[in-house]
């Protein structure tokens, strides 16, 4: 029986830990053969990114070159290696813990994590610098990229795992800071362009960037090209997530009974993030989180995943003040009585106009609280993926709806 990785967000330590691991190295081929090395990947919450990352890093870091049978033995890329295992440096920007109660305090946390991770890698390579946490982000990782030239022999990886986790909250507390930090002089989209120039300059390779919402890249990205978005891309569908037969594998490792997917499936139907893809996909961590309630803990199984979804999903009030509008208030309105509204997925989203319905629901789309239910042309209808995420529309509407002034 093996050991369920709750809370384990490190490749590592997944492997040499002996426990469940459901392979995805698979999609490092075509990560590989994407059109862009610069690559954007979204989804909502607990879908694995964080571990995905850390995957990567193990895969590319050239001092893991000699880990890589211990790593990643019994997978798909140990017996399909590629020309590029082992062959950079790898630099991992993790903004996943980032504390924020202003705009100030974000700045000065932003520059903390990019100056600890910045000298974590020169003590790394041998090698020491002496950063300014009082320049801007982008100042620091202008200036460590000057200096590292002269210690590597290969070029940067570079990963920023959940780029916009702070997002949300500010776009509905703080909006027009937040405009500020990702507009043309703010200290967030510099941090990005920076990134550009060390990839245009050889010094970077490659970087992948994920987070929850297309937001924050999409705003820089309007006149700068920064990288490509393949989250909707069918042939990246599956590469965080869990589908139907990956989570029968968790299960047969935990105990060979495959009712507890008919107690999955009565609350949660999975989500579709390409209007292509084959199979529906689960969260990883709440999956997890369930099976060692229900396995090791005698638990109510399909409650315990409801309560999960609920406790996870319960600030969609934050994502409702940003677009207050009649027509918003029809469509959550009709989503709440089973209709399943007909959009066009927003590819950029203009933080500084007009927040259209097609804007608002492929928000929620990335956030997770809307699905694919079908293709329609070159459109989508989407729909709420479970009975829980249900709950929490019917549970809002009921206690704001007054102060709200909705219907």
């Amino acid at each position: 029986m093996k050991k369920l990785p709750i809370g384990i967000s490190d490749y590592k330590d997944v492997r040499t830990e002996r426990c469940l691991y459901i392979d995805k190295t698979m999609f490092i081929e075509k990560l590989e053969h994407c059109e862009d090395r610069f690559v954007q990947f979204l989804r909502p919450k607990h879908f694995g990114k964080s571990l995905f990352l850390s995957m990567l890093s193990y895969y590319y870091d050239i001092s893991y070159e000699q880990d890589f049978d211990q790593l990643f033995y019994d997978t798909y890329i140990h017996d399909h290696p590629t020309r590029e295992k082992n062959k950079y440096h790898v630099l991992t920007f993790d903004f996943s813990k980032l504390d924020m109660k202003d705009c100030k305090e974000l700045k000065k946390a932003y520059c903390e994590e990019i100056k600890n991770t910045c000298e974590k890698f020169m003590r790394k390579i041998k090698a020491s610098i002496d950063l300014d946490i009082d320049q801007n982000p982008y100042a620091i990782l202008s200036d460590f990229l000057d200096v590292v030239t002269q210690f590597i022999d290969c070029p940067l990886y570079i990963m920023v795992d959940e780029c916009d986790h702070f997002s949300d909250e500010l776009m509905s507390t703080h909006f027009h800071d937040f405009q500020n930090m990702i507009g043309k002089n703010g200290f967030i989209r510099k941090f990005y362009e920076t990134l550009k120039i060390g990839k245009e300059k050889g010094i970077i390779q490659r970087v992948m960037v994920t987070g929850v919402t297309p937001i924050i890249l999409d705003t820089m990205s309007m006149d700068n090209q920064i990288g490509v978005n393949i989250s909707l891309y069918s042939d990246f569908h599956e590469m965080m997530g869990l589908n139907e037969n990956e989570i029968l594998q968790c299960m047969s490792s935990v105990q060979p009974q495959h009712t507890f997917m008919d107690h999955i499936k009565e609350k949660f139907d999975g989500y579709l993030f390409s209007k292509d893809g084959k199979h529906h996909l689960y969260p990883p961590e709440l999956i997890l989180r369930y099976l060692d309630e229900t396995h090791y803990h005698d638990s109510e199984s399909s409650e315990e995943l409801e309560k999960s979804i609920v406790k996870e999903y319960q600030e969609l009030h934050r994502l409702l003040q940003i677009s207050k509008d009649y027509q918003r208030n029809q469509c959550i309105q009709r989503l709440v009585n089973g209709e399943q509204p007909s959009i066009f997925m927003s590819e950029e989203f203009m933080m500084d106009s007009h927040f259209s319905l097609d804007d608002f629901c492929s928000l929620m789309f990335y956030l997770g609280y809307l699905t694919i239910s079908e293709k329609e042309g070159s459109g989508i209808s989407l729909k709420i993926p479970c009975q829980a995420m249900q709950n929490i529309f019917v549970g809002y509407f009921k206690n704001f709806e007054e102060d709200m002034d909705m219907f």
